[in-house]
């Protein structure tokens, strides 16, 4: 799929693709890094590049791939939408957890307890609470920066896949076990951290937790807002209740499950049927792709296995926007009442 694009080209792709990756919270780092490995090796490769000096460039690439997205999510997503509610709210500002990150994430200089959480945290939680916090943007990106120790190890391994031969394949396989380890490991190692915060701080975080009438931080507003949503959240339960749904729409919410529940099995029992194989590594000019990925697709199961999906999708989408219509007008009559 590099075919004809320099090094420099398809990094340039490859980081402002990962930027628009990392600003959807499910989406983890690891594929951006894995796919940082794969194409620039077969890009660097065309252009007459040593395998060692493709894998370092991958690597600063993935690293500045992580380093801008935390440094967008931190102060846009997080200092500017931070002072929407529903955002505040989500991230739990009133609770003790959030509290005792952030007088981990405050403490002076580069912290260990600092950098497992800036290494193993979920990426965008992590860095769009730095931003509502207001934690300063160059500590969390200093503390960042051990993370290119699992982001080596996942280039690497992404690297390898593009090698011919089993002890490259088997390679592949054991530096992406690593990688998940050490970036499991970290996971854990935060854990710990902030449990010990928890615990050694419980006074002063109890202090953050009192109204700031009495020198605390505590957010009457989220406690408001909370206290509203759910009320809201009792209301949409009870219109959503089968009784009182109706014939309709009841119908409507059987047909989105048994659509969803034949596409499924479509592509768990015909899997070979439905789409044509292909890896990180496949040649998209070649086939069986061909430049055109609805090649990827096989007609008629494939097709029609994404339009029961398809299906199932536009029906739950119209339960779901009957659902705030009528949660919404009742609510608003109970509140006016």
């Amino acid at each position: 799929g590099t075919r004809g694009a320099s090094v420099w080209t398809v990094s340039a792709a490859i980081f402002l693709i990962a930027q628009g990756l990392f600003a959807i919270p499910v989406v983890p780092g690891v594929p951006a890094y894995l796919a940082s490995g794969v194409i620039i090796a077969n890009a660097g490769r065309n252009e007459g590049w040593s395998f060692g000096l493709c894998m370092c460039w991958a690597v600063v690439v993935a690293q500045a791939c992580k380093q801008a997205a935390f440094f967008v999510e931190q102060k846009v997503f997080g200092e500017y939408f931070g002072t929407a509610l529903w955002v505040r709210s989500a991230l739990g500002v009133n609770t003790k957890v959030t509290k005792g990150i952030k007088l981990i994430m405050l403490a002076p200089g580069v912290t260990l307890h600092k950098v497992f959480l800036l290494v193993g945290g979920p990426d965008w939680p992590t860095s769009v609470l730095a931003g509502v916090l207001g934690i300063p943007a160059i500590p969390c990106q200093l503390g960042t920066l051990p993370v290119v120790i699992p982001i080596g190890i996942t280039v690497l391994s992404g690297g390898a896949m593009t090698r011919e031969g089993a002890t490259w394949e088997n390679m592949a396989g054991v530096l992406l076990m690593l990688s998940a380890a050490t970036l499991g490991g970290s996971f854990i190692f935060f854990f710990i951290a902030l449990e010990r915060v928890l615990e050694t701080r419980a006074d002063e975080i109890e202090t953050m937790l009192k109204p700031v009438s009495e020198g605390g931080e505590f957010d009457e507003e989220i406690a408001k807002f909370e206290q509203e949503q759910a009320a809201y959240n009792q209301v949409r339960v009870a219109v959503s209740s089968w009784p009182v749904l109706g014939s309709v729409w009841q119908t409507v919410l059987v047909l989105s499950l048994a659509t969803m529940t034949f596409s499924t099995a479509i592509f768990a029992l015909y899997p070979e049927s439905c789409f044509n194989e292909v890896t990180v590594t496949t040649e998209l000019s070649g086939p069986p792709i061909y430049n055109n990925a609805l090649n990827l697709v096989k007609a008629p199961m494939g097709w029609w296995g994404l339009g029961l999906q398809l299906s199932s999708l536009v029906l739950l989408l119209a339960f779901r926007r009957m659902q705030a219509i009528r949660s919404r007008n009742t609510h608003a009559d109970l509140v006016g009442a």
